[in-house]
């Protein structure tokens, strides 16, 4: 199987299994990235962090489809942490849109702003009183 048929075959995997974003350690060769980057099937979102589109769709389009897959991806390797203030508001409201500003309170000792693309960013923020109870 050439590379490219392993590219596109593990691609179509994925999307059939409804997973957008994925990490690099989950794209089985340096060579099936490259080309799937090269044929604009993958875009980068943040470091290590890859988000499934086609060709023939743009970035714009597609982030806000995929922003609640992202985060729950990229999360986890923020520490523990949880959805609060105004984001959490919305999201117990039921208002499940992509949220331009996300804000996230964290048991690390960090206060800084994660960007994605199309100008969303996450606000991570230090509780030293955080409850690891909040978490999922």
């Amino acid at each position: 199987m050439t590379i490219k048929e392993s590219a596109l075959r593990w691609w179509a995997a994925q999307a059939q299994k409804n997973t957008f974003v994925v990490l690099s350690s989950e794209i089985p060769d340096r060579r099936q990235r490259e080309y799937l980057i090269k044929e604009k099937f993958l875009f980068s979102a943040v470091k290590g962090y890859w988000i499934l589109i086609k060709p023939e769709d743009s970035i714009e389009d597609v982030f806000p489809l995929v922003y609640w897959q992202f985060i729950e991806k990229i999360l986890p390797r923020l520490g523990p942490c949880s959805i609060w203030g105004k984001s959490a508001l919305s999201l117990l409201s039921g208002d499940q849109k992509a949220q331009q500003y996300l804000s996230v309170k964290t048991k690390k000792k960090t206060n800084r702003k994660l960007s994605l693309p199309l100008s969303f960013e996450i606000s991570l923020n230090h509780d030293a009183d955080f409850d690891e109870r909040l978490t999922k």
